[in-house]
Parts: C-alpha cells; sequence; structure tokens
C-alpha cells in the first residue's frame, strides 16, 4: 500500500473513532501490537515496567511531516 494512503487512512481512522467512539481506539492496541522505544521492543497491549504493580497509562502523538518534493 502506498505510504501516504497508508497514513491518511490511519488518521481518518484514528479521529473518526476519536469523536465517534473513544473507547474503539483501544482496539488498535491487541497482544500482537509492537512498541518500539530507544532500541527495546516491547509486544502486547499492556506496559507494565518489571517490578511495577500496575500497567503504565500513556499517550501516542503521530506526528506527520509533509512531503519536500
Amino acid at each position: 500500500m502506498d505510504p501516504d494512503a497508508l497514513a491518511k487512512a490511519l488518521i481518518e481512522h484514528t479521529y473518526t473513532t476519536l469523536h465517534v467512539n473513544r473507547n474503539g481506539l483501544a482496539n488498535l492496541y491487541q497482544d500482537a501490537s509492537m512498541l518500539s522505544f530507544e532500541g527495546q521492543k516491547i509486544q502486547g497491549s499492556n506496559l507494565q515496567l518489571a517490578g511495577e504493580q500496575h500497567a503504565l497509562k500513556f499517550s501516542q502523538m503521530l506526528h506527520l511531516m509533509p512531503d519536500s518534493s
């Protein structure tokens, strides 16, 4: 799939779901989801640090840059 079309579809889906059914965004994070942070990969829908009792709450930001060509 064209990366621009994929990015557009992701943004449209995310913002539509945010406005229509905010709780539906949780479905984007599944057991097969992968977080990559500073070279470390963590798989799953919850982020829990070793030795901590509760999973971390976090937010996500998607920053798309315009094509410079």
